[in-house]
């Protein structure tokens, strides 16, 4: 979640300029898990764009050990987002939005 704050804080600009269908991947910094020392995390970062002002957001963390080639440990996130490109007060675009999930029950 903390890698999904941080790149919705500091959304990419290349992504503005995807056309529809396009999507941006970027390596996200690798880290220790934990304040013990523990296996290296790794992370992926796919921006798509869905609509003129819709994008999926999708971050994969990977957790290894040094001995293993493959991960042990691996968490998805998947969020859709509306970002406007109407510019700010100070010049900056808004922030990216949460879309809220829709029901999936009948409401009638």
């Amino acid at each position: 979640m903390r890698a999904l704050a941080e790149v919705l804080a500091g959304w990419p600009p290349a992504a503005d300029s995807l056309p529809e269908g396009a999507f941006g991947d970027r390596v996200l910094l690798v880290t220790r898990a934990g304040d013990d020392g523990g296996p290296p995390l790794t992370g992926r970062l796919r921006v798509q764009r869905i609509g003129p002002a819709v994008y999926a957001v999708t971050i994969e963390v990977r957790t290894a050990s040094s001995v293993a080639a493959t991960a042990f440990a691996r968490r998805r996130i998947r969020l859709l987002v509306r970002r406007d490109s109407v510019s700010g007060p100070s010049g900056t675009s808004a922030s990216p939005l949460p879309i809220p999930r829709w029901a999936v029950a009948d409401l009638y």
